[in-house]
């Protein structure tokens, strides 16, 4: 409480801005009196009282007798203005007096300087006080030389008040200070001496080691390093040629500890100079120079033997798989004299996307946030002018998908931190072991504070979850609590140990200061402009502390607790946003109860400031707290009624601050129904009363309680063991004191009631049954449960939940009916499913076989399809299709042996038959062999050829979709004349055997993600060579294409020509491919790198895209929702719905449908309360996910609702009476009565609406988008040229209105016909009573809210006045601050 007194009496308030002015701000209290007379000479007192503890300041003011002037007096004075000669004399000044004139004289200092004395490095404020008019400019000057300011010093202007402000006192600062104040009347001076002490005996900083020249040669490294030994903070600047230098990456300048360098990787002839580092602290200031000179050419002392190529000392790994979103570090030691030039490349890219470091000998190369795009080929080079070297590795960035319930696992701490001692100066290791899917994010914190990594720390995470940190020269600052916290998007869980530091005073300065960070700003040490207050808060609230400061570099931020670290937990947290710490309790209890101190520093200095927080329990507290939002204590509770008839009240209690009112629902819709039910209201207590229960009214019961700061609910189930259909009935209520009575007719009788059925455990009526389906098409799997309640039903294959899909649907019928249709089988499809039922009761499950099968042979047999999935080129194709071809023509000599091989591809598979020339060549024919190798190839042998056998040989390949064929000519020569080689061109001469030889190679190429891709190579060879395709991916590892999973690939060759096929090719498919041609001669090997780049904007192949997305659903209780989306992407991505970020689970409640492939529907037949919320679709495939989110929401949209209309105009004055109570039967209501007069009062605090809202928007890649929406325009409510009488009728019947509502039972929007018993007697209503009634309405509660804005931005010209304009409005009148920067302003 703040309290003004003169000679011990409170000051009367009437007086209050009239007579006294007081003023007051976070840390400053003030009182200003207009027109001083002797009545007003007493002593004042300024008194703030909080709980148990009283300030008090007291000043006596003396009033003088003012003297009047003479006229010879004022004569002298207006000829001295007039005399020239007088005028260009100094003449001294008489110093005004204390009775002099206060306007239109010359300054005047009531409040001089003193003399002060103060220690180094403390704050000091030198002030002085003016009172008259005109106000004074003033100036201050140190020793005669004028004050200007910077970080150090500050000048403040308070109503009369002058300060210089001094941060932090210098021994410099040791002299004779001045305030001259002055105006156009004259001017007035006032001194003083202030004396800087130095208890601590401290000296200048000392600098070890100082700068020596230097003579160095381009591209090479120079590092000036000296050591400062202060006592105080430490100021360092480093110069070049006389002008400042700052940290950049030409200039690296760092501070560890006592030691401060400044490093230049690669010098140039540039760098040439005078180098100069200044260190001062409050003593003095002291500096060394030095001269570096660089060279051309190669240092003397390096000759043709010391010289050395670079080498690799220790290579970039050879493959590194990190997950998405983690950080890289890629490391490799590399030698070399001179020092060698490094250059870092991905896939033959020059990288640019990363920060790259070359020091002591370490290339580094970082990327703190991991993408896939980032996965790739990375190779660093270093050369210098002996040679040049290069290590390579692969990263892999590993994808994780949300969708997949097996890889998401919440971090967990396998090892923990273990409790260390060390030495000072020696090394921290701290280690432990988390495991989790996708791999946590590793955060360590120091004492509750996020560590803040510097030179002297390396963290390492190793792939099978290691987590190290190292800390090296272990200081007395590293001891206290250190926190090792993992988490990803399931979760996150901590480890914490303590470390204790032994010192051995070998430490010459601590240092908490991180390395200098490149800045514009000037240096400063922190200064609080807002310091933390004072709190009480009740257990179990939330309160904020927060210090708002300023310093630069940015400082260090620690909270104590009663002198203790304050560490973080679940309910405190601590903040730093670089210009507010923030301190938020979640949950306030006992143990935060103390006092709490925010330390702030920075390597300038430091600066605190304390606040006492007081936890209150309820018992404690002298106030009556209440929260302001309506707040649950006891909440209703489920019953199940064991027969109709019986009475059953439902119970609760609830908080609020203003008292809420509280409205009772039955399955989502108001009370309508219940014989007898009554609500009785006891203080916070709330019930609902029903004393004849019947079916009718089973369901569940919702409790609402609305205030102004918002709506809280509680819900339960009343059920009877028989389910049955809801009846629609009609409510009559009237009001009995605090009571509502429902009365409800009761429901004719029924002839028969079905006996009482109890809760059954689930039952399949029909269970599932084996089933062997062809691959392609559709399969359905059938049960019947039953059960009471009904059963929750749960599909699952092979131990995973299934879910609608866009080939597997799941339906859910009323009477226990479980399909689940599988479109378009494949082998993927087959093994064992489960359908669960579980409800209260128990569980029970029925499973089944599912078999996938294919025909195969000429006789059609049917065989099990193969484990791997079909690729999406086998389910495309259908007729047979020749993968490899014999040549077109063979000449061969008599007596050599042939061989023909083919081989084809369709869907089903074909069979291979041999013809010679037109005719089917038969199995018992002992001149041909024919046989089927394990690859699927058909190999046509002619052990010793003849004349005979020249003909045309052709393969015919059959499958039930078609026929395709290849041919091919046999020449059998005696012999081989020169005229016949050169008339034949494609000829394979059977002579000496000949090793293979790739005459085409295979040719590296860069294929588009989603695009086809063909790999091609020319083999000669005799025999004709065995062809072998390999793949060798980024991480070194070799497999045979034929045994990629899954296999995009298929293999081509005709004669010579060999191929490789793929219709589209993704990032997995990225490597090497070898191709290596084996006969008995030799062996050959061709190879390729296939690199696939992201798609382009006609790609096929895309991430997904929403072409449809979700919107906002306004819908009414009981009423069909469905929600549908239209998603693109290839391949086509996988849809999962949310609700409330949990998947949803299809039942009765939730259907998915796919009315297309691509296109989702989800149904929820009946809206209820647990409806709402936000639904999401998420929609993933290999390239990406992408979602969409929507709100559903109870009740009618805006846009929907109809525009209110006059059903009838007043032509008539109006004569207000208070309306009598009648009967329901009288009638319709009148066009006078209140009632109608409300309907047409327009009421303010109508929803925003869009008059343009946003649209869809299909883009490319690069391009530039804008979105925007139209509001419109607020409705101002004016009451036009109504006459005076009109309005007064219309607020007065709006009032009455009003307080019916208020009388109005909760329970229904229904009016009481009982109500208008509290409505006023009959008669005219006055003027006065519309101000009561007004008055009484503008006490409610309103928050403050703006009405005028200022402007976000203003530009003026200089010197010109700035005025700043905002309207608010709020009950209680608002307190209004502006703040400047973050400063308060007075």
């Amino acid at each position: 409480m703040f309290l003004l007194l003169k000679d011990g009496t409170p000051i009367d308030e009437s007086l209050i801005g009239v007579k006294y002015f007081p003023t007051k701000d976070t840390s400053r209290f003030s009182l200003r009196l207009r027109n001083i007379d002797p009545s007003d000479q007493g002593t004042y007192t300024i008194r703030l009282e909080r709980r148990k503890t009283i300030l008090q300041s007291d000043g006596k003011l003396t009033v003088k007798k003012l003297e009047p002037i003479n006229d010879e007096q004022e004569k002298k004075k207006t000829e001295g203005f007039d005399d020239g000669e007088t005028k260009s004399k100094k003449q001294p000044k008489k110093e005004l007096s204390d009775d002099q004139p206060t306007f239109d004289s010359p300054p005047f200092f009531h409040y001089k300087l003193e003399d002060e004395t103060v220690n180094i490095g403390d704050r000091m404020v030198l002030s002085v006080t003016n009172t008259t008019l005109p106000e004074p400019e003033v100036e201050w000057y140190k020793n005669g030389s004028k004050v200007l300011e910077d970080t150090k010093y500050a000048k403040r202007k308070d109503k009369g008040r002058y300060e210089l402000i001094i941060s932090s006192c210098e021994m410099n600062d040791n002299a004779k200070w001045e305030a001259i104040g002055t105006n156009k009347f004259g001017k007035c001076e006032s001194s003083c001496i202030l004396t800087v002490l130095n208890p601590d005996k401290a000296e200048k900083p000392e600098i070890r080691h100082p700068l020596e020249n230097e003579i160095v040669y381009e591209k090479s490294q120079l590092k000036l390093e000296v050591v400062v030994v202060s006592k105080l903070p430490v100021k360092i600047t480093w110069l070049k040629d006389g002008e400042k230098i700052v940290h950049t990456d030409e200039y690296r300048i760092m501070a560890v500890d006592n030691h401060y360098s400044l490093s230049i990787l690669d010098c140039k002839r540039q760098h040439s100079g005078e180098y100069l580092i200044e260190a001062e602290n409050a003593i003095g200031k002291v500096s060394t120079q030095c001269r570096v000179t660089v060279k051309t050419g190669k240092p003397r002392g390096i000759d043709e033997d010391d010289a050395m190529a670079p080498a690799i000392r220790m290579p970039l790994p050879s493959t590194r798989e990190l997950p998405e979103n983690a950080e890289v570090k890629l490391v490799c030691a590399v030698t070399g004299i001179p020092t060698p030039e490094i250059t870092w490349f991905k896939d033959d890219r020059e990288v640019t996307f990363a920060e790259l470091s070359y020091d002591n000998g370490l290339a580094q190369l970082f990327i703190p946030k991991a993408k896939t795009t980032h996965s790739g080929v990375y190779t660093v080079s270093a050369k210098n002018d002996h040679g040049s070297v290069r290590s390579v590795g692969m990263l892999y960035i590993e994808l994780y998908y949300a969708s997949n319930e097996l890889l998401n696992i919440a971090p967990k701490f396998k090892d923990t931190l273990m409790n260390l001692s060390v030495m000072e100066n020696s090394e921290i290791v701290l280690e432990c072991t988390a495991s989790g899917r996708p791999p946590p994010q590793i955060t360590w914190y120091h004492n509750g504070l996020k560590l803040i990594m510097t030179n002297r720390m390396l963290q390492y995470i190793d792939r099978k979850g290691t987590v190290r940190l190292s800390i090296m020269n272990a200081k007395p600052d590293d001891e206290g609590e250190f926190t090792c916290e993992a988490e990803n998007a399931f979760g996150k869980d901590w480890t914490h140990c303590q470390v204790k530091v032994t010192k051995t005073g070998l430490s010459l300065q601590r240092s908490r200061s991180p390395s200098p960070t490149p800045s514009s700003r000037v240096p400063k040490p922190p200064m609080i402009t807002r310091h933390l207050c004072d709190a009480k808060v009740h257990e179990g609230n939330r309160e904020l502390l927060e210090c708002e400061v300023d310093a630069f570099p940015e400082p260090t931020i620690e909270w104590l607790h009663d002198g203790n670290l304050v560490a973080e937990s679940r309910t405190l947290r601590t903040y730093f946003d670089g210009r507010i710490a923030f301190l938020k309790l979640y949950e306030a209890h006992k143990d935060h109860q103390g006092i709490y101190e925010c330390k702030i520093e920075n390597k300038l200095g430091e600066a605190t400031s304390k606040a006492t927080i007081t936890v209150e329990t309820a018992m404690e507290s002298k106030e009556e707290y209440v929260p302001n939002m309506p707040r649950f204590t006891q909440k209703l509770k489920n019953m199940q009624i064991s027969r109709e008839g019986e009475s059953v009240e439902l119970e609760c209690k609830v908080e609020g601050n203003p008292e809420p009112v509280v409205k009772w629902l039955l399955n989502g819709k108001a009370i309508h129904v219940g014989s007898g039910a009554e609500t009785v209201k006891n203080g916070n207590n709330h019930s609902l009363k029903i004393s004849n229960f019947t079916r009718d009214l089973s369901g569940t019961y919702t409790v609402i309680a609305t205030n102004i700061y918002g709506d809280t609910h509680s819900s339960a189930d009343i059920l009877l063991p028989v389910i049955e259909r809801q009846r629609s009935t009609t409510i009559r209520e009237y009001n009995t004191g605090n009571s509502t009575n429902i009365e409800i007719p009761t429901p004719p009788p029924e002839p028969e009631t079905e006996p009482e059925q109890p809760p059954k455990a689930p039952i399949f009526a029909e269970t599932l049954f084996d089933q062997t389906v062809l691959a392609g098409e559709n399969a359905t799997l059938k049960c019947k449960v039953r059960g009471y309640p009904l059963p929750t039903v749960t599909w699952i294959k092979d131990n995973e939940p299934l879910k609608t899909s866009h080939r597997k649907q799941l339906n859910f019928s009323e009477d226990g009916i479980c399909t689940l249709t599988i479109s378009g089988c494949d082998a993927s499809d087959g093994g064992i499913y489960m359908c669960n039922a579980e409800n209260e009761s128990g569980v029970q499950t029925t499973d089944c076989v599912l078999t996938i099968a294919t025909k195969s042979g000429e006789d059609k047999h049917l065989v099990t399809v193969e484990d791997a999935p079909p690729t999406e080129k086998e389910k495309e194709t259908k007729k047979p299709k020749f993968t490899r071809k014999p040549a077109p023509k063979i000449t061969v000599n008599e007596g050599t042996k042939v061989e023909m091989t083919a081989k084809a591809i369709g869907n089903p598979n074909p069979t291979l038959k041999w013809l010679k020339d037109g005719k089917e060549i038969s199995r018992t024919n002992k001149s041909y062999k024919m046989w089927l190798k394990g690859n699927g190839e058909s190999v046509l042998e002619i052990e010793c050829a003849v004349s005979k056998s020249a003909a045309k040989f052709t393969c015919v390949a059959t499958n039930s979709e078609g026929t395709a064929e290849t041919e091919t000519e046999l020449v059998v020569q005696r012999k081989i004349n020169s005229l016949l080689k050169k008339e034949i061109e494609h000829v394979t001469l059977q002579t000496n055997p000949v090793p293979p030889k790739f005459v085409s190679e295979l040719k590296d190429i860069g294929i588009t993600s989603g695009h086809p891709a063909t790999l091609k190579c020319k083999i000669t060879g005799d025999p004709e060579p065995t062809l072998r395709w390999f793949f060798v991916d980024d991480s070194r590892k070799t497999i045979p294409v034929s045994e990629m999973k899954p296999s995009v690939w298929t293999e081509y060759r005709e004669g010579e020509e060999a191929e490789l096929r793929a219709n589209a090719v993704f990032k997995l498919e990225q490597g090497s491919y070898s191709c290596i041609a084996t006969n008995e001669k030799g062996t050959a090997m061709s190879s390729c790198y296939l690199l696939v780049g992201d798609s382009i904007d006609d790609a096929p192949a895309g991430p997904p895209r929403f072409i449809k997305c979700l919107r906002d659903i306004w819908v009414p209780l009981g009423e069909k929702v469905e929600m549908q989306v239209e998603v693109g992407g290839e391949p086509m991505p996988n849809l999962t719905w949310y609700h409330n970020d949990e998947t949803i689970i299809e039942g009765r409640d939730y259907k998915v449908s796919y009315p297309s492939s691509n296109q989702s529907i989800l149904t929820i037949p009946t809206i209820s309360l647990i409806h709402m919320g936000r639904y999401s679709v998420e929609a993933s495939n290999v390239h990406g996910i992408v979602r969409t989110n929507a709100q559903l929401m109870i009740g009618q949209k805006l846009e929907h609702s109809e525009v209110p209309s006059f059903s009838q105009h007043i032509t008539e004055p109006l004569s207000i009476q208070s309306p009598k109570r009648k009967a329901d039967s009288e009638g319709p209501l009148s066009p006078n009565d209140p009632k109608r007069i409300k309907s047409q009062i327009q009421k303010k605090g109508a929803a925003p609406s869009f008059v343009i809202g946003l649209a869809d928007m299909e883009l490319k890649a690069g391009d530039t988008a804008a979105v925007a929406g139209k509001l419109a325009k607020k409705r101002r409510h004016r009451h036009g040229n109504d006459d005076p009488q009109s309005l007064k009728d219309a607020i007065v019947a709006k009032l009455n209105s009003e307080a019916d509502e208020e009388v109005s039972s909760p329970l229904s929007p229904l009016p009481s016909p009982l109500a208008s018993t509290s409505r006023r007697q009959t008669g005219e209503t006055t003027l006065e009573e519309i101000r009561q009634a007004i008055t009484k309405r503008n006490k409610r509660i309103c928050h403050p809210k703006f009405l005028v804005k200022p402007k976000p931005k203003k530009s003026i010209e200089e010197f010109k006045s700035l005025r700043l304009k905002a309207a608010l409005s709020g009950n209680p009148a608002p307190e209004v601050f502006w703040d400047r920067d973050g400063i308060i302003l007075e």
